[in-house]
């Protein structure tokens, strides 16, 4: 299914903007700045914040994994932004927690 989100995006002054996700392709779309960023986290399957990282199993194809990483990049915690428009598909979708798993030192340098 196709979900198109409009988005505040910091890099135009918080403008919304859209983020059109596919979520049976994995792709996404759209002039939100995030958009070139996105596919990364798909193939990571991770998002790291200050001390350590969060595993995803699919954000491709998972709503609250694919809301989840709007939400760190926007606000470094997991509520999106209270001024995203999403559509109808995604509006009982809660994103995933962020569940981080602290990194050893040694590898935070």
């Amino acid at each position: 299914m196709i979900h198109e989100i409009q988005y505040p995006d910091w890099a135009a002054g918080g403008e919304l903007r859209p983020i059109i996700w596919d979520d049976e392709a994995g792709t996404v779309e759209g002039e939100h700045s995030l958009v070139p960023l996105i596919p990364s986290f798909f193939e990571a399957r991770l998002i790291a914040v200050k001390g350590g990282v969060t595993k995803l199993d699919d954000p491709a194809h998972t709503p609250e994994e694919f809301l989840l990483i709007l939400a760190v990049n926007h606000r470094a915690g997991d509520d999106l932004d209270p001024r995203a428009v999403l559509p109808d598909s995604l509006k009982d979708i809660t994103p995933r927690s962020l569940d981080t798993v602290a990194l050893p030192d040694d590898v935070l340098g």
